[in-house]
């Protein structure tokens, strides 16, 4: 266990810094004062756009040290969930191996991430927040117009995505490395496990969208 800690640290602070990186490079040139001013300036007085800005700079180191967090609490959810369908199967993994395994096909997700940063600083001019949380190549919800969408259908869309498919066949591939199984046994795994606790998260959240919205 000591061992696969000491490999898995280094991992889990290669993401978190990444994930930093990502934090400062949109907020220092993405997420600017001139996008604020540009998204709110019809619907809220100044003074009002420099008090959510002067709140935003008091707090911009709390997306730092909830990083940390919400990534570990997501790593860790996502490895006892499929943990459970090891353990039903007598699979012989221990949690740290399956941790790593969930750690390592994370960093999929910087791909898409680092594109729309690229796109945004590369082809769109006058950016609002309304533009940037448009923003999405690679997902169902971008076969359809935006304004069309209800929000409690735009978030489905939206998660089910292409890098979200690529997530799973890569932990599939890695289960299937470690326990010596085969890919397909070890796809079913993740689909048994991983993506039924997906599919549960997603239409909880759409149920409560739907909810309060009422």
């Amino acid at each position: 266990m000591k061992k696969i800690l000491s490999r898995t640290f280094p991992l889990f602070l290669l993401l978190c810094l990444t994930n930093f990186l990502l934090i400062f490079l949109f907020d220092s040139f993405v997420l600017t004062d001139e996008v604020y001013y540009r998204s709110y300036e019809e619907r809220l007085t100044v003074e009002r756009i420099e008090k959510i800005l002067a709140i935003r700079e008091q707090w911009f180191w709390l997306k730092y040290a909830l990083t940390p967090v919400g990534l570990g609490l997501k790593l860790g959810l996502i490895s006892l969930i499929i943990m459970i369908g090891i353990t039903l199967q007598r699979w012989e993994l221990s949690f740290g191996q399956v941790f790593k395994i969930v750690l390592l096909a994370d960093f999929v997700f910087f791909i898409p991430a680092f594109f729309n940063l690229f796109w945004l600083l590369s082809f769109e001019t006058d950016i609002t927040l309304r533009t940037i949380n448009q923003l999405d190549f690679f997902s169902l919800k971008a076969l359809f117009e935006p304004d069309s969408l209800e929000i409690w259908l735009a978030y489905p869309l939206q998660v089910f995505n292409l890098f979200e498919v690529a997530y799973w066949f890569l932990l599939a591939y890695g289960l299937s490395l470690v326990s010596q199984k085969s890919y397909n046994d070890s796809l079913g795994m993740v689909l048994s496990t991983y993506l039924l606790g997906l599919l549960l998260w997603v239409v909880t959240n759409m149920f409560l969208f739907v909810m309060l919205s009422k």
